[in-house]
C-alpha cells in the first residue's frame, strides 16, 4: 500500500544550528518539494549563544545538528531551551554519540537519527505535530 503522502507547512522560522551538509540537502530538498517557499531558513553557529536565544523566540522548529560536534550540539540546546519550549527543538544526529540519548529525555527534546527521505520527514514531522499538542507552527493538509 503507497504512503498517503502529507504537506506539512511551517508557519515561522526554521533555525538549523550547526548543520552538515546532509541535513542541509534533507531540509532544502523537503522544503522544496512540499511547497514550503514562504519558510525563513536561518543556519546558525553553535557558538553563538546569543544569536541562537534571540532567533529561538519566535522559530517553528530549531534543529541542531549533533553529527559533528555532539558536545556544542547539547551547548546550543541548553541556550535554545531556555527561550523557546523544548518541543519545539530537535536533535538531529547520523551518528550514535555516549550520552545524546539521555541528555534528549532528560531535556524533553526529540532525537532523530538520519539521514530521512522526503517521506521519513513527511510522517516524521507530521508525528511531531502530534506530540505537542499539535505544535501551532506547524500545519498539516491531505495531498
Amino acid at each position: 500500500m503507497p504512503m498517503k503522502m502529507m504537506k506539512i507547512a511551517i508557519h515561522g522560522d526554521l533555525i538549523l544550528i550547526c548543520p552538515g551538509e546532509q541535513l542541509l540537502t534533507q531540509v532544502a530538498d523537503w522544503a522544496r518539494d512540499n511547497g514550503n517557499t514562504a519558510v525563513v531558513f536561518r543556519v546558525l553557529s553553535s557558538r553563538d549563544f546569543l544569536l541562537i536565544r534571540a532567533a529561538v523566540r519566535h522559530a517553528a522548529l530549531v534543529i541542531v545538528d549533533a553529527t559533528e560536534q555532539p558536545g556544542a550540539a547539547m551547548a546550543a540546546v541548553e541556550s535554545a531551551i531556555s527561550h523557546t519550549s523544548p518541543t519545539n527543538i530537535v536533535v538531529y544526529t547520523e551518528q550514535v554519540h555516549a550520552g545524546l540519548e539521555l541528555f534528549t529525555r532528560v531535556r524533553g527534546v526529540a532525537l532523530v537519527v538520519g539521514p530521512m527521505s522526503r517521506p521519513e520527514w513527511d510522517v516524521w514531522l507530521e508525528s511531531l505535530q502530534q506530540v505537542t499538542h499539535p505544535m501551532p507552527a506547524l500545519r498539516t493538509t491531505a495531498m
